[in-house]
Order: structure tokens, then C-alpha cells, then sequence
């Protein structure tokens, strides 16, 4: 992959162009960052120069806040330094998964840290098994009986997909890619194409996965461009361990997906008791586009629909990753401050 310079420049003067382009190529950087899969600056900024001369406005206007959350505090991550990204907690909340997931080019492992308290804790290392050098992996969820799932290419490369093993005591052991899950073609992907990106993220009882589907575009050389479309598919576990869609998928996040073309959805997580969804939503280019931000949904049962998603406080307008503590009192998140440089936060339940 080229280095996509565009993202560390954050103090460009034309700050509407800047954070359109950002806001576009995050999610594509940032999600298909294996190293054959990067855009180069040159072409990033032709292509949102293009799409901002002739795109339509956002649809939908304005979401309405939701304040259930609040006070965002960093979180402490002893003895660790470097970048930390999509963090999500054990079903049991004393262990914290998260990753170094950057834009510099440096290696995105996935790590472990043990739970002092909601806002610091022990940095235990890589997990074993989870990593190799040349390879990515980030965005671990684990089930409550103790498989972790992982968005990897390590079983796919250079493509990524999601992945399951168990964890023990910091090893992730018997990984391998989860069955029943649509899967991305192989390279090349051929020029000019529309081509689907999948990761997944499971539930804290491991019978159902929320399923990111990328909608990409390839250029005329047949790499990925740009994204431009970002929805949610459930998907159900079945008794041998694999996944089918859910016969009502569309029906139960037919509210959430409305967003979209909208906004660029992905890292769909769901509550511990199942009545909120908790993802991150990107603005596609237009004039008004301006963030990177946090969006729940709520319903009254696991029997019913989302409803229509709210926008969720937070200190900065480039935010990922929301992820629910078990106890439904904290919500953790990460704030990107530069290409190599990122900040775990967590907000309080109000």
C-alpha cells in the first residue's frame, strides 16, 4: 500500500475539503489497511475534488442527540505506548481488547489489558496467535464462551475476514475463519468495480454477529479507491458453529441502514441485554460533511426493530468504535488524533 499522506495532514487551510476527504478515505484507510490496499494522495484528492463538485446533500438531516452517556474521560492504559484503537471488553469486563490500528504504516496487532478500574488498565501484551508481522488484525469481540473473534488477514490475505478461536490466558488458540460469513473476492478485483468488504463482530452471548457490509470502488488500475456504501447484515449461529443470515435482518435494522448512502455505517455492537446498537457512522462528501461519529439505536425488546438511531456526545468529531461495558454503565470508544497517534475514551452512563 501507498502511505495515505492526506490523513496526517490535519491542519490543512481548506478545513470543508479536509474533513470530506477525511471523512470519506477513514473508513476505506482504515478498514482495508492490509499492505496492498492503500490510495495514493494524488488520487484521493482528484476523486473527492470530482465527487464534491457534483454529490448530492446528506440525506435526512440531523439525527437527535442522545445523552445517555457523558463526561468522557481517557483511559489509562499501563504500561502501553503507541496507538489504541477498537475497544471492547470480555463479556466478564476484566479484560480489555484493543489494537494498533494506525495510519503510519506501523504494525496493527491486537493486545490484551487487565481491569483495574473503568478508566485504567494493565497492558498484558499482543495476544498470542493473533498477530504476525506483515499481516493485520484488529477489532476483537468475545462471546461469553470465551471465543474471540477478530477482523484478520491472517487466513485471507491480503483480503480480510473475520475469524474465531478460544481465548486463554492471553493466546488465542484453534483460530481459523468463521463459516457461513459472505467472503470478498480474491485478488485482483479488476477496474472500475463495486466490490463488497465484510467484518464482523459478535454478540456477548455468541449466537448472533452483526455483519459490516462495504460497499468499495475500485479504480481504473483495479485497487480499492474509494468506499461508497456502508450497511449491517445479523447473522445467526448455528448449531455446528457456523452462521446463516437472519430470515429478519432487514426488518430489524431496516431503521439503522436507512441512514445510509447517507453516512458510511460500520462496528455495529449490541448491548449485553440486546435493546441498543451502538456503531460508528461516517459523512459522505458534501459540502456539509464533518465528522466521524458514535450513533446508537434502541427498541423496547429483542423481538422488535431498532429503532431510529440518535447521535452520541463525544469530545471530537472523529470518533470510532463504541463498544458497551457488560454492565451497560460504561460506553468506551477511541478518538483519531493524527496517522499515528489515537486515544481510548470512556463516557459514564448518565
Amino acid at each position: 500500500m501507498s502511505h495515505f499522506d492526506a490523513l496526517a495532514n490535519r491542519a490543512h487551510t481548506c478545513y470543508v475539503l479536509v474533513i470530506a476527504y477525511q471523512s470519506l478515505f477513514w473508513v476505506l484507510h482504515r478498514r482495508l489497511s492490509s499492505s496492498n490496499a492503500r490510495v495514493s494522495f494524488s488520487t484521493v484528492v482528484a476523486a473527492v475534488v470530482l465527487v464534491l463538485g457534483g454529490c448530492a446533500p446528506v440525506t435526512g438531516g440531523a439525527l437527535s442527540p442522545d445523552t445517555t452517556f457523558g463526561n468522557p474521560e481517557p483511559v489509562t492504559l499501563q504500561g502501553y505506548t503507541g496507538p489504541q484503537e477498537d475497544p471492547t471488553l470480555s463479556p466478564d469486563g476484566t479484560i480489555l481488547f484493543f489494537d494498533s490500528h494506525n495510519d503510519a504504516e506501523k504494525p496493527t496487532y491486537q493486545y490484551w489489558a487487565k481491569k483495574i478500574d473503568y478508566k485504567t488498565f494493565a497492558f498484558q501484551g499482543e495476544i498470542q496467535g493473533a498477530n504476525k508481522q506483515g499481516e493485520t488484525t484488529f477489532a476483537a469481540t468475545m462471546d461469553e464462551s470465551g471465543n474471540l473473534y477478530l477482523d484478520t488477514s491472517l487466513f485471507t490475505a491480503p483480503v480480510l475476514a473475520t475469524a474465531r478461536g478460544t481465548f486463554k490466558n492471553g493466546t488465542v488458540i484453534g483460530a481459523g475463519p468463521v463459516k457461513g460469513l459472505p467472503t470478498s473476492p480474491a485478488l485482483p478485483w479488476g477496474p472500475n468495480r463495486i466490490i463488497d468488504v465484510y467484518f464482523g463482530e459478535i454478540t456477548f452471548d455468541g449466537n448472533s454477529l452483526y455483519l459490516d457490509d462495504f460497499q468499495v470502488k475500485t479504480d481504473p488500475s483495479g485497487h480499492p479507491a474509494n468506499p461508497v456504501g456502508g450497511k449491517f447484515k445479523l447473522f445467526t449461529k448455528n448449531q455446528d458453529g457456523s452462521f446463516r443470515e437472519a430470515a429478519n435482518s432487514d426488518n430489524i435494522l431496516e431503521r439503522v441502514n436507512a441512514l445510509s448512502p447517507g453516512k458510511i455505517l460500520y462496528g455495529a455492537v449490541q448491548s449485553k441485554d440486546g435493546l441498543e446498537l451502538f456503531f460508528t457512522g461516517s459523512d459522505v462528501p458534501s459540502p456539509s460533511a464533518k465528522k466521524v461519529g458514535l450513533y446508537v439505536a434502541k427498541r423496547g425488546s429483542t423481538n422488535e426493530p431498532f429503532g431510529t438511531p440518535e447521535e452520541i456526545g463525544t469530545p471530537s468529531s472523529h470518533v470510532e468504535a463504541p463498544f458497551p461495558s457488560p454492565d451497560g454503565k460504561h460506553l468506551y470508544f477511541h478518538e483519531l488524533i493524527s496517522a499515528s497517534e489515537s486515544q481510548l475514551y470512556v463516557e459514564t452512563r448518565q
